[in-house]
């Protein structure tokens, strides 16, 4: 994502209105790589962000709430010694670098007028947080120590000088002309023309230079090669332009949101040509862009973890529920031939008075397939022709007891792997934080995950009440869909009323679906609607020609002791439908 220079240029013009001047009133460390600063200027309260995380280092103004530890981490009482009670007075960037340099003046014990400067380096992996003195850039803390077994060029430890990140010989774009840049293009390798401006001016990132060779009318990624005189003049004016709009803040920020996939792209300072497929959600200012952005992104990426870690223990749970499903496959066709010993016993039985005791052979007529030759019965010489049949007897009988034990067994795991599914199919249909919550609870209490120890996280506080998913069908009906097994029982059993009527996909994975009918006949439409829902949050979303069970509540029963979301039915009526996104986006919902 671009946090480019000149998002942080656009972000340092606003904090210098909002900040500059402002007190330092209360510092926080949130997290391993996050400090919180709250300021106060003007009776207004402010919170800066400043964070040097690898893959979402920045610095803006937020309204993001956050949990601080009990202890503060050893940089943030550094921070606190020296800063608390400063004043910030000067916010500086370096040749439109992703560098910010806020200078504070603070006052000692003694009244001593002190500089303290709070670099922050927002270089993906290398990001960082570096407290200096002004006047002798000796370093006080970092919130990374970069030893000399890190970094032979630069460390980064209390008590060293300060050295800046090697710029790698960039132009400031700032400080542009247009005979430097057509040299540039002039001379340059063939190349991608986008990848040429990142590469020799600072603070544009990759989306910034294609977006600059869109608005010159290329492709975004045309080769240099193409190129020619005129081509490289659209691009300078382009480039001019662009940048005569970060200078001057005349700023249209943006986030870029992606609906198919319920996700957000991108944010930027204005509006990027390469992301107009998605949708686009306009800000007032680029400091709340940014923390907009991040709250949502750092939410995403936390239900995303949250979904793949719960992902995770239901497929090791089906690789094992799988793995026993084989063994009993084959255990109960290895008892397959119980049959045989059955007959073997009642062929001894019928030819008893022909074998003498120490007889190791039985050959004998199989009066049940009279056409087979003679078969040959093994026999155990130590024992009587009595004792050799009621051996055969009581193997058959031990196989007839295994088999139905066996079958049970069978019954019960594929049980359980359409248990397993279903919820697997609650987790793809949700990014609540809640409803996650609640599955993870439905494991735990199942005991497919167990707690090492009691301790205050997310899986013993206390969970909001999570509400199921809400439609109106065209008819005017109201419908429900559970969006996991806790909200399938309750809709089913509790929520709907004996006349209402339930829906799911028949022995598919799935939520259960309940239409409140409010003692009406339900007519065809809402029939078809309801069914697609109930289709479509299930296992068979991409399939067609669905089966759909449906039938009243009164024909629904949760047999005693059963897995959460497991029922029963009877005198149902079934149709078949293709699910469809494009009907369920055309019903009210709540």
């Amino acid at each position: 994502m671009p946090y480019d220079g000149c998002v942080l240029f656009s972000i340092k013009k606003e904090l210098e209105t909002a900040i500059i001047n402002s007190k330092i009133e209360k510092i926080y460390q949130p997290t391993q790589n996050v400090l919180i600063l709250n300021l106060r200027q003007n009776k207004r309260n402010y919170r800066l962000l400043i964070s040097a995380h690898p893959n979402s280092a920045r610095l803006h103004l937020t309204d993001m709430q956050t949990e601080n530890p009990v202890s503060p981490p050893t940089f943030c009482m550094v921070l606190r010694k020296h800063l608390i009670g400063g004043r910030i007075i000067e916010l500086f960037q370096p040749k439109l670098e992703r560098i910010l340099n806020i200078k504070i003046e603070t006052v000692d014990e003694l009244g001593i007028v002190n500089y303290k400067t709070l670099i922050i380096e927002i270089m993906g992996k290398h990001s960082n947080i570096i407290l200096v003195d002004t006047k002798t850039r000796k370093i006080i803390d970092s919130i990374k120590r970069v030893p000399a077994s890190i970094s032979s060029y630069r460390q980064i430890i209390p008590g060293t000088t300060y050295k800046e990140p090697p710029y790698q010989d960039k132009l400031n774009p700032l400080s542009r002309d247009e005979k430097s840049f057509v040299e540039i293009l002039t001379n340059s390798a063939v190349s991608k023309i986008f990848n040429v401006i990142v590469n020799n001016y600072t603070g544009i990132s990759p989306a910034l230079a294609k977006h600059i060779v869109k608005v010159s009318g290329f492709d975004e990624n045309v080769e240099s090669s193409v190129l020619n005189n005129e081509n490289i003049v659209y691009l300078w004016k382009s480039f001019d332009n662009i940048l005569d709009l970060v200078e001057g803040n005349d700023l249209e920020p943006i986030i870029f949101f992606d609906n198919k996939k319920n996700k957000f792209i991108d944010f930027y300072i204005f509006n990027l040509l390469q992301y107009n497929s998605y949708t686009k959600k306009e800000m007032s200012d680029v400091n709340a862009t940014a923390d907009l952005f991040y709250t949502m992104k750092i939410n995403n990426d936390e239900i995303s973890n949250y979904k793949n870690n719960l992902q995770k223990t239901i497929n090791n749970a089906l690789e094992k529920c799988n793995r026993k499903l084989r063994e009993y496959k084959q255990n109960i066709n290895d008892v397959n031939n119980k049959e045989n010993y059955r007959i073997f016993g009642e062929l001894i039985t019928a030819n008893i008075y022909r074998i003498e005791k120490g007889t190791a052979e039985l050959l004998v007529k199989n009066y049940y397939q009279a056409e087979q030759p003679l078969i040959s019965i093994e026999l155990d010489p130590a024992l009587t022709p009595s004792q050799n049949a009621q051996f055969y007897f009581k193997k058959y009988h031990k196989l007839k007891n295994s088999e139905r034990i066996l079958k049970k067994m069978i019954t019960d795991i594929e049980d359980e792997i359409n248990y397993l599914e279903g919820i697997s199919i609650s987790l793809e249909n949700t990014n609540e934080l809640e409803v996650l919550d609640e599955i993870k609870q439905e494991l735990i209490k199942q005991g497919y995950i167990r707690l090492k120890r009691k301790k205050k996280t997310r899986e013993n506080l206390k969970l909001q009440e999570v509400t199921p998913r809400k439609f109106i069908s065209t008819e005017g009906f109201e419908i429900f869909v559970g969006k996991n097994n806790k909200q399938n029982d309750y809709i089913t059993l509790k929520l709907a009323a004996d006349h209402d009527v339930w829906f799911h996909t028949k022995n598919i994975p799935g939520s259960h679906v309940i239409v409140r009918t409010m003692g009406e006949s339900l007519g065809e439409k809402t029939i078809t609607e309801a069914a697609n829902l109930a289709a479509f949050y299930s296992k068979a979303k991409n399939s067609s020609n669905v089966p759909v069970d449906y039938t009243e509540k009164k024909n629904i029963k949760k047999p005693r002791s059963s897995k959460p979301g497991m029922v029963i039915y009877k005198n149902y009526n079934t149709i078949y439908i293709t699910p469809s996104l494009e009907e369920i986006n055309k019903l009210k919902n709540n």
